[in-house]
């Protein structure tokens, strides 16, 4: 199932909550969501780069995964943050 894209909503990020979609995000659907490639959000991983430059994840088994409702909230912080150093 793909990942929509956030949209810019007064100022904020957005994500259509409809039911059908993923609340939880593996490497495709996070980097579909931050608009990069997988590879880009693996190597962020391997350099330990999470909330710098992506979503802080959670271990869960083997894998990373984020929570869509984070990631949302992340970019939302990271927007704020941006605007106020300018």
């Amino acid at each position: 199932m793909a990942v929509r894209p956030v949209i810019k909503v007064q100022g904020q990020w957005v994500v259509s909550r409809k039911a059908r979609e993923p609340q939880l995000l593996r490497v495709a659907g996070i980097a579909q969501l931050l608009g990069v490639s997988e590879q880009a959000v693996r190597n962020a991983l391997c350099r330990g780069e999470e909330g710098k430059t992506i979503p802080p994840s959670i271990k869960l088994g083997k894998r990373r995964v984020w929570l869509r409702r984070d990631a949302v909230r992340w970019l939302n912080e990271i927007g704020r943050s941006v605007t106020e150093r300018a």
